[in-house]
């Protein structure tokens, strides 16, 4: 009973912040981000289930993507939805990290987020990598095929710059918030226990859903990203090589 007891106290410690009056804006949030997950899974899970190849050639990697349910045709639909879907995930959590530092820093937008005018800002801002990002990974695909190119070329490095602007600049926002969060919370007397509360759960859920979104979506692309440019440096000295020797 004792046990039980304990259990029921420390669920209600975990679950205490999400219940805040200014947690209403907050669980909005993870309602999207929990829809997209639950998107990308079934897509991955139950529609395309497929299976990684990966082929080495001489001029870098090809990777494709074989599912054992659908054709081609709907394989090249349902694979930039789950993009999508991973792309957004990781927008809604940039900008809980920017509500976060509004309920201190910026009182005004802390109203705006809660407001219906806020929807279309937020939704271009959550889908604006996916307009960029998703053609220039199309551009990369062999045709009629879900195969990709891993190889320095034009369409690619245009690819490869693209998505390393983007890492850079959404880790660079990252960094700016966290920092101006701690500034705040370490100089400011004014700052209520409840407003502490919010933001300490925030940058919580932030930190293990950002891990887990870089652990599952990003480190296998980067894995492959090395591994072609390994394969290039290593064919560019092959053949520098054979210059030298002929």
């Amino acid at each position: 009973m004792l046990i039980a007891r304990q259990l029921v106290s420390a669920f209600e410690l975990i679950l205490e912040p999400y219940f805040l009056p200014a947690m209403r804006v907050y669980r909005l949030y993870l309602v999207v981000i929990s829809v997209c997950n639950l998107m990308s899974t079934i897509v991955i899970g139950l529609v395309w289930s497929f299976t990684v190849s990966l082929e080495q050639r001489d001029q870098g990697f090809i990777v494709c993507f074989l599912s054992s349910r659908l054709i081609i045709r709907w394989s090249s639909v349902v694979a930039p939805l789950q993009q999508l879907c991973n792309l957004a995930q990781f927008q809604v959590q940039l900008v809980m990290l920017f509500y976060a530092t509004s309920v201190i820093k910026f009182p005004h937008l802390h109203r705006v987020f809660g407001s219906l005018k806020s929807i279309p800002v937020i939704t271009v801002f959550v889908l604006i990598p996916s307009f960029f990002v998703l053609p220039l990974l199309e551009s990369i695909r062999i045709p009629y095929t879900m195969c990709y190119k891993l190889s320095l070329d034009n369409n690619f490095s245009t690819f490869l710059f693209a998505f390393s602007l983007y890492t850079l600049i959404y880790g660079f926002l990252v960094a700016l918030f966290l920092w101006k969060l701690s500034d705040i919370m370490r100089s400011s007397n004014a700052v209520s226990e409840i407003t502490v509360q919010l933001v300490r759960t925030i940058v919580i859920n932030f930190s293990v859903s950002l891990g887990a979104l870089f652990i599952l979506a990003l480190c296998p692309p980067m894995v492959l990203l090395v591994l072609t440019m390994m394969i290039e440096t290593e064919n560019e000295e092959e053949k520098w090589s054979e210059l030298v020797l002929f």
